[in-house]
């Protein structure tokens, strides 16, 4: 392998970083009220607890398509580990190696209790997750599994 050759399918790749999934998204209020017009709803002003919800719903569904999307991937359905640091408001602190049986499946280990947002990058080959919380952000690493299975997180 080259240093521009994926991980996950073994053929080269290019250079950069994407984002595959995010719930973290903005919508343009006119969306907003264009849905509510397809909808034969009255729009509620740009700073509504009306638009602010629909945002939320709105940011739900493209991360749970996006999401599908990954889990479809046959390239990423294989064995893989996580690595990575959590940020927590006593400074980093570097986990365990966890195996899972997918990258869909780590992506939702990472995921786990109190985050508030999530972002999955493609970045050079490898997949990177940003999951942010009220304390900082956990930062991981999932790569194809090379070794024995690995069941548990620690801090």
């Amino acid at each position: 392998m080259t240093d521009y050759t994926d991980v996950f399918t073994g053929k080269d790749y290019v250079h950069g970083t994407f984002l595959l999934a995010s719930t973290e998204a903005e919508y343009d209020y006119a969306e907003y009220e264009q849905f509510c017009e397809d909808n034969e709803l009255e729009p509620k002003g740009e700073n509504s607890t009306d638009y602010y919800n629909w945002c939320s719903e709105m940011a739900s569904e493209d991360y749970e398509c996006d999401m599908e999307n990954i889990k479809d991937h046959k390239p990423y359905n294989i064995p893989v580990t996580i690595t990575g640091v959590l940020g927590l408001w006593d400074g980093k602190h570097e986990i365990e190696p966890v195996e899972e049986d997918s990258v869909y499946d780590a992506i939702n280990r990472c995921f786990g209790r109190d985050i508030n947002d999530i972002k999955v990058f493609y970045e050079d080959g490898a997949i990177k997750v940003l999951a942010m919380h009220h304390d900082g952000t956990n930062v991981f690493y999932i790569k194809p599994t090379n070794g024995r299975r690995l069941k548990y997180m620690y801090a």
